[in-house]
């Protein structure tokens, strides 16, 4: 069989999300009849974890403040050009990610042409601009040249999602379901790379260390990692891996870390660091693992942790683990919210950032704000009386955190939070589960399949989904929180 001609494109290949899934998506092709190339706006930052792959590097690709400007027709013939070097001739499949994130438009006005031209093209969406980026949202949607015409649809084009909530986005907004693939992100268990008699060095004897491995932003709700501290028994203690790379979030982190450490609260940042312990023998040392993120893409901590043999508790995402759920995993204990009566907090205050925030946002997102839509967003995040920790700011989660250590009898009151660990049955099952569902085997085979159908596909008529559908999908009290404000 003559091997499939691939060209793969993304604006970067710094580490992160997108760069694995790059990463795992060539692993997973190895015994297929594949041949890849990568387009990258920037030279990789370990080229060595794409063997035998060949990469181009275009300027213009990257994100927005660091390329220089071209003409994107330019662009669009550097990048054609470039793979058809790469891989000795014309792609067969153009495989691009994340073309509508909203960090630089030539890059989107690029991947657009390819489906213009009649290029077998998938999109996989990673991120959306309309999952509360307003600034990238404005940004692409005025400087694009084909306003409203974001999502093209035709026989030639398939979409990659993560998750059956973004599936049924698309599908919602305009697309037939044989044109939209979940594509769930394959799993690979990194405490591999520890030997199984290798003995970890013990930074807390006697103690039961819950390990939440995540690098600080906003969205992954620090604050409830302490209020678990605060209430944790004496031999139990909470570490989060890694602080923020963004330098905007630098005063948000540093006002968690003084805050725990005045307060003296079981927990430890940058754990790695402080313990000296590799991430492999961090997860092997931890006797769970912790999440209490309030937002996710795919949300690979639903997962990762079983094949580590570690029983997951915390914060459960139902919009993202429902696909998770069908395929069999179970999440006993975990909660969707931990509501906190309005009396422990300043109410005026609350209501007046409340206002202020979702009405911020709803004209950052080009619509109108009034009072009736003011109170029925409201109506919607404050329900009996009660609201979300998770839709609180750091500055309230430190206020509320301060009132339930003046009066420990508080503690009581938040049922949310009492230990259910799953035990080792619930974990071997669904060890089983994400090794035999989610595992490359099973990626690659997927992959592959879609390449193949999409290489034969006659390209046809373009027509575009409904982006004021996806929109209002994201842009709702339920996916609002202040802490992404």
């Amino acid at each position: 069989m003559k091997p499939l001609k691939v060209a793969i494109v993304h604006h970067h290949l710094r580490g992160g999300g997108v760069t694995r899934v790059i990463q795992r998506t060539i692993e997973a092709l190895q015994s297929y009849p594949v041949e890849i190339c990568i387009i990258s706006g920037e030279e990789p930052v370990n080229p060595g974890i794409f063997p035998g792959v060949k990469i181009g590097v275009i300027p213009g690709l990257s994100y927005g403040p660091e390329n220089p400007m071209i003409d994107p027709s330019v662009l669009y013939d550097n990048v054609i050009n470039k793979a058809q070097v790469l891989l000795s001739g014309e792609p067969d499949v153009w495989h691009i990610h994340n073309h509508t994130l909203g960090k630089n438009v030539q890059y989107t006005e690029v991947a657009l042409m390819l489906a213009k031209k009649k290029n077998p093209v998938c999109y996989h969406l990673h991120d959306f601009a309309e999952d509360n980026r307003p600034s990238n949202y404005k940004y692409l949607n005025t400087e694009i040249s084909d306003q409203g015409k974001l999502y093209p649809v035709g026989d030639h084009i398939i979409y990659g999602v993560l998750n059956d909530r973004d599936h049924d986005i698309l599908k919602k907004a305009g697309s037939e379901d044989t044109k939209i693939h979940v594509w769930s992100n394959p799993v690979v268990a990194e405490s591999k790379n520890v030997e199984e008699d290798q003995v970890i060095r013990d930074p807390l004897p006697g103690k039961k260390i819950y390990l939440y491995p995540v690098r600080v932003i906003p969205r992954k709700n620090i604050g409830e990692v302490a209020l678990w501290a605060l209430l944790a028994e004496e031999n139990e203690h909470f570490a989060v891996t890694l602080a923020p790379k963004n330098p905007k979030y630098k005063s948000f982190y540093s006002k968690w870390v003084e805050f725990v450490a005045q307060h003296q609260l079981p927990l430890t940042f940058e754990a790695g660091k402080k313990w000296n312990l590799n991430y492999p023998e961090l997860l092997q040392r931890a006797d769970g693992i912790i999440t209490t993120s309030i937002a996710e893409g795919f949300g690979l901590v639903y997962l990762e942790s079983w094949l580590m043999n570690k029983p997951l508790f915390g914060r459960l995402l139902p919009e993202i683990t429902r696909d998770f759920k069908s395929a069999g995993i179970e999440f006993p204990g975990m909660y969707t919210g931990i509501d906190i009566p309005l009396d422990w907090l300043d109410r005026k205050e609350l209501h007046k950032t409340l206002d202020k925030a979702i009405s911020t946002m709803i004209r950052q997102y080009g619509d109108e704000v009034n009072s009736i839509l003011l109170s029925e967003w409201k109506d919607k995040i404050i329900q009996n009386d009660r609201i979300d920790f998770g839709k609180l700011n750091s500055q309230m989660q430190r206020s509320l955190i301060h009132v339930i250590m003046k009066n420990p009898e508080l503690k009581k009151e938040i049922p949310s939070l009492k230990r259910n660990i799953p035990d080792t049955e619930v974990i071997n099952r669904n060890r089983e589960v994400v090794a035999g569902k989610y595992g490359l085997k099973e990626y690659g085979e997927m992959i592959f399949n879609v390449y193949s159908d999409l290489s034969n596909r006659k390209p046809g008529r373009i027509d575009y989904l409904d982006q004021s559908v996806i929109l209002e999908q994201f842009l709702s009290p339920a996916q609002f929180s202040l802490l992404r404000s």
